[in-house]
């Protein structure tokens, strides 16, 4: 769970507005197409609200968005996870040969790393999501996250 602008849910708040959100999104669908509701940040089902963006999730929507414009082998996909712990350095290499670039100095990675974060989203304020929220959120992307696996099959979620 994140705070955003000084915002800092309870996990039941959180909750709350989760469940608001999607019943927005789903209310949004009843009307509109899948696209519109995922795009569309100055309707009555805003589902772009600082306290929960649903739509920052609904990476399948807009990779898909992109391909069609850009060729697949123009487009590098890292999840962010790999961007830390194990994976960090093959992760980097990737991203550095993708991009045509030559690989640093560990030295220089490591001085890279330790470099303090920006914009996080963490604070030590934050609780835990309760576990119903993670459960509903896990249902609402897994359509989504579906799309997304046949979008990149080489990718293991």
């Amino acid at each position: 769970m994140s705070s955003f602008i000084g915002y800092v849910p309870s996990p039941e708040d959180f909750h709350t507005t989760v469940v608001y959100r999607i019943r927005n999104f789903t209310s949004c669908r009843q009307h509109r197409k899948l696209r519109a509701c995922a795009y569309d940040v100055y309707d009555d089902w805003n589902i772009h609200t600082y306290k929960v963006r649903l739509s920052v999730g609904m990476y399948s929507i807009f990779l898909d968005d992109w391909l069609k414009v850009f060729p697949r082998h123009n487009v590098l996909v890292v999840k962010s996870e790999d961007t830390r712990g194990r994976n960090e350095r093959s992760t980097f290499k990737k991203i550095l040969q993708f991009l045509g670039l030559i690989m640093p100095t560990r030295k220089y990675i490591s001085e890279i790393n330790s470099e303090r974060t920006y914009n996080n989203q963490r604070n030590a304020d934050s609780k835990p999501m309760l576990t119903k929220t993670k459960l509903m959120l896990h249902e609402f992307y897994k359509a989504f996250n579906r799309d997304l696996q046949i979008l990149l099959p080489h990718i293991q979620y």
